[in-house]
């Protein structure tokens, strides 16, 4: 602290992107459960979880928060959701 320096490492990203749409029946959680299924609870440990595709533009920002807020489930250091309008608008 006295020099005002700090150490730490820069997370790698991790991507995942969804090209089709969900079905109205699967909710974000369903959707990062499943994620974290195939890839386990230490399948992304000290990355940077990146959620893009069709699907995460139609979902509300509640179910963007969830995906992010889920991502620690599987090791991520954060998450983020691509930024669109909705982002904006919110």
């Amino acid at each position: 602290m006295a020099t005002g320096k700090i150490w730490l490492k820069s997370p790698k990203p991790s991507n995942s992107r969804f090209q089709a749409n969900s079905p109205s029946f699967v909710t974000p959680k369903d959707l990062i459960l499943a994620i974290i299924g195939r890839v386990s609870v230490d399948g992304v440990t000290y990355q940077s979880a990146e959620f893009t595709g069709p699907t995460i533009k139609d979902m509300s920002i509640a179910g963007r928060m969830t995906l992010c807020n889920m991502a620690v489930e599987m090791g991520a250091k954060n998450a983020i959701v691509e930024p669109d309008e909705k982002t904006r608008e919110f």
